[in-house]
């Protein structure tokens, strides 16, 4: 019994480091595409997961009702999928504080 507890706790944990190392590589990639490339869709994209994602956390933070748990399943694999994916938006977002003085648009133009 003892041996399964710790089966299942390691399978847990490999589960968090390939998600986790799934999200950082993504990541990486999106931000060296983002900084070399003009990625109008992929900006669209991502502002519009984060916009789904910043609906979801308004409606728990207003009513408690979770709309990705309430489709996909409270914390099923597909809603962690789905967070995550809202996640790497956001961080992708944040590329775009580079552009905000538009500095950096004018620079990869010339």
């Amino acid at each position: 019994m003892m041996e399964t507890d710790f089966t299942g706790l390691f399978i847990d944990f490999c589960k968090i480091v390939l998600m986790v190392s799934f999200i950082l590589m993504s990541l990486f990639l999106i931000m060296e595409r983002g900084m070399n490339m003009n990625n109008k869709g992929l900006d669209y994209l991502a502002l519009t997961v984060a916009i789904i994602g910043a609906i979801n956390w308004g409606l728990i933070g207003f009513f408690s009702f979770d709309l990705v748990a309430f489709i996909f399943g409270n914390m099923s694999w597909l809603s962690r999928i789905i967070y995550a994916v809202v996640g790497i938006a956001g961080l992708y977002i944040i590329t775009f504080y580079m552009y905000a003085g538009g500095t950096a648009r004018k620079e990869s133009q010339s």
